[in-house]
């Protein structure tokens, strides 16, 4: 480029000044091929093909202009017209062989037939053999749209991979980085089980076999690359990382044998704990803070990779450990460390674990072998607390991955913190302690049905915003699911998987938010209303595909029962915190369960408190002090219940509270006793209330006040039988209460009849008194009259 033309305006004008001494058209499109060469140097490409154009109009067999307009279209980003540009100066000029690459190139940009692009890639790699951009037009030819080529791509990448072996002293570290990733991902694939990802071509089921295979393969090059003499400051953490993944494979591949019954399982076992404590001594490191970490440019991402993995590695991994253990953590370890870490059974897990690809001559070159770690190491076993670290990140990294959060959780129970026990769930899922467990989340049976994951996959990625295509699909599964766990309609769910979560969201409702509370009656109810129609002998609508699909177990009698009294009592201690204290008492007069009256006694003890009227008072106390004397006979056979150590104290407080009543009004409180004790006194019973345990509507009185039911004992009992309440015989307890309270009582009466009698002399002297005084006037007034008249 001529030095005085470096900007876009001395270019504009020295292609003016020499137009201006041009006179023919001819000649100025002539010199239109140096003016764009001028323009395309300066970056001004709408000047550049402006001129070319005109360079082209009059000289269309000249190759490098052709060339220079491919250029022109490509930095404007138009591949379309760069390809047939390229192609045009190509045809013109065959020996510019560098061509031949730009339009492989290009190729891998653009959708065309694949006869086409073979076409080239043939071509390019008969003047190229090998080269990066060739292999990347093969490799999108194998890959495009359609059913990709499987076997065509694997045979590809193994092709450039052995041509690669023949550079072996020239290969850089970025060859061993991407080719141990890649074989790592691949035993990942072909020992996992297929629900643990997704599988593409579905044809093809890989067996522990194939995954022995390209293990044997990775510990091959792991030692290769060992000894490699490489300076990066990166490659002492990435074989740190490597390491750890080929004992967590060769772990998991003896536990897979294991489950298909391959050998002698005992054995096995104690192998694979041997490999797994190994295995967690390789934790991964904390890379962030370093320096040449910040300065990666190309392989970060790949580096923030391997630490993810090796932070999920060390979470599996650290599980299976605890539930292998089944004795004294310490002498376990040592006696692992005795038997299984030691040179002598080193060459016989090598055996178990390669035993259907092994080959006598690839000892010498194994990494597992020669490598001196799994003797010499200190065997550590996971504690709780790091655990439960390295589990936060498992559980951020698997959150779009149903099966592993599901395992996860269940693991949660070996360390003794699980907040959900998910074998209270699934009851039917089958697992042992002995085997399921051990087992990696990778190699494990299927926790969660295919709708399931269907649905979880649709409502993570919407979540995250990484569904793109296909939106609308995705959100009817969404919604259809979230209708199923919200009970809506007819969503198929088995009454006991209903109630459990009532139970969960009830459990959780004080510790966390209030809507849980709400939640949780909205399980309850629509558990009731299921319980209300299978006792009347209706049948369940099912749908056709169920989401949650439950084990067609019937409940007896006595689970129907116990199922609706939990969720009665739950509404009904809702009720009791929400003030509804006639709804919730109307709700507890029904249950046979001790809580049931006990609570039922706290209401009436409540509303008397809050009753002004001393005759109502006296009678909602008397009713209460009969519903704490009803869990006495209920809790009778059971010395260890809780209520054993409340009841006294409340009962205790009912008959003070009733005592003190009586010596305010006896008389009256003894008729209005009478009267309540008497069906003829019951108010009218409110029918329209709880008409199904479904519809809980509560229905508030300005002043809190009992329910007829309250007032009738006789009724209430009658119509409790009809919920099967059982006839407890009296206890000890209650016989002794009533004694006390009959003790009270008459002690309360015999007092009040003295001060009675005593008030009644006093009055009887009074009135004496009185009619003496009222004697001595009348015959002082009858004395005067007599006077009177003997003066007259």
């Amino acid at each position: 480029m001529n030095s005085s033309l470096r900007t876009k305006k001395d270019v504009e004008r020295h292609v003016a000044d020499t137009l201006s001494r041009l006179n023919s058209e001819n000649e100025k499109n002539l010199r239109g091929f140096t003016f764009a060469r001028l323009f395309f140097q300066v970056k001004d490409y709408e000047a550049a093909r402006k001129y070319l154009s005109s360079f082209l109009s009059v000289r269309d067999n000249h190759a490098p202009a052709h060339r220079l307009m491919a250029q022109i279209c490509e930095a404007i980003n138009n591949p379309e017209n760069a390809l047939q540009s390229y192609k045009r100066s190509l045809e013109l000029d065959p020996h510019q062989i560098d061509i031949v690459l730009k339009i492989c190139e290009l190729y891998c940009q653009l959708s065309v037939d694949h006869e086409t692009a073979r076409y080239w890639a043939d071509r390019a790699d008969q003047l190229f053999p090998h080269n990066e951009i060739v292999f990347k037009l093969r490799e999108c030819i194998v890959s495009a749209e359609g059913e990709p080529n499987h076997q065509e791509l694997e045979n590809l990448i193994l092709s450039e991979l052995a041509y690669q072996e023949e550079f072996g002293p020239n290969l850089d570290s970025q060859f061993y980085v991407h080719y141990l990733a890649a074989l790592d991902r691949l035993i990942f694939l072909t020992l996992a089980e297929p629900h643990s990802f997704t599988c593409e071509n579905g044809k093809k089921q890989y067996s522990v076999n194939d995954a022995a295979a390209v293990l044997l393969i990775f510990d091959q090059l792991l030692k290769k690359v060992n000894e490699k003499d490489i300076k990066e400051t990166f490659w002492i953490d990435f074989i740190h990382y490597m390491k750890g993944q080929l004992y967590f494979y060769m772990t998991s591949l003896l536990l897979k044998r294991v489950k298909m019954d391959q050998g002698n399982r005992k054995e096995a076992f104690r192998f694979s704990a041997g490999l797994a404590l190994v295995c967690y001594t390789y934790k991964p490191l904390n890379m962030f803070p370093e320096m040449w970490f910040m300065k990666l440019e190309d392989n970060q991402q790949a580096f923030i990779y391997f630490l993810q993995q090796g932070t999920l590695r060390t979470s599996f991994i650290g599980h299976a450990i605890i539930n292998m253990c089944k004795e004294d953590e310490s002498k376990w370890l040592q006696k692992l460390k005795i038997e299984v870490c030691i040179p002598q059974v080193k060459e016989r897990i090598y055996n178990r674990v390669f035993s259907s690809v092994i080959q006598k001559d690839k000892l010498s070159t194994s990494y597992f072998i020669s490598d001196s770690t799994f003797e010499n190491c200190s065997l550590e076993f996971p504690s709780e607390l790091n655990l439960k670290e390295y589990d936060k990140k498992a559980y951020q990294l698997c959150a779009d991955s149903l099966h592993h959060l599901i395992w996860l959780e269940m693991q949660c129970d070996s360390v003794g913190d699980s907040e959900f026990n998910i074998s209270e769930v699934f009851k039917g899922l089958q697992y042992s302690n002995k085997i399921y467990r051990k087992e990696v989340a990778n190699i494990a049976d299927a926790l969660c049905s295919k709708h399931h994951v269907s649905w979880w996959k649709s409502a993570y990625g919407l979540h995250n915003c990484t569904i793109k295509e296909k939106l609308g699909d995705h959100r009817r599964v969404l919604q259809h699911g979230l209708e199923v766990i919200r009970g809506v309609g007819n969503h198929g769910i088995e009454v006991q998987l209903v109630a459990h979560l009532a139970q969960k969201f009830a459990n959780k409702a004080d510790l966390l938010k209030k809507v849980l509370q709400q939640r949780a009656i909205h399980y309850w109810n629509i558990t009731l209303g299921m319980l209300e129609k299978m006792s009347d002998g209706q049948t369940l609508k099912v749908p056709k595909e169920q989401i949650f699909s439950g084990l067609n177990k019937t409940l007896s009698k006595n689970e129907m029962k116990e199922l609706q009294e939990a969720g009665h009592l739950y509404i009904a201690v809702y009720y009791m915190d929400s003030d509804k204290l006639d709804e919730a008492a109307e709700i507890l007069s029904k249950i046979s369960n001790p809580y049931g009256s006990y609570y039922l006694a706290s209401i009436l003890q409540k509303m008397a408190s809050q009753e002004e009227n001393s005759n109502t008072k006296a009678i909602l106390l008397n009713k209460a002090k009969s519903s704490l004397l009803d869990t006495m006979d209920r809790i009778k056979d059971d010395k260890s219940h809780p209520l054993n150590k409340e009841i006294y104290i409340i009962l205790e407080d009912i008959e003070n509270e009733f005592a003190a009543e009586l010596s305010v009004n006896n008389s009256q409180s003894g008729d209005d006793l009478e009267e309540a004790d008497s069906p003829d006194a019951a108010l009218s019973y409110n029918s329209s209330l709880y008409v199904t345990p479904s519809s809980h509507k509560s229905v508030r009185h300005s002043t809190p006040r009992p329910s007829s039911k309250f007032f009738n004992s006789k009724s209430r009992i009658e119509s409790n039988n009809e919920v099967s309440h059982k006839h407890f015989e009296p206890s000890p307890e209650r016989l002794d209460a009533q004694i006390r309270a009959l003790t009270l009582n008459q002690d309360t009466v015999s007092k009040t009849l003295l001060e009675q009698q005593k008030a009644l002399v006093e009055q009887q002297k009074t009135f004496q008194k009185r009619f003496n005084e009222l004697l001595r006037n009348n015959k002082n007034h009858f004395q005067k009259l007599i006077n009177l008249q003997l003066i007259h």
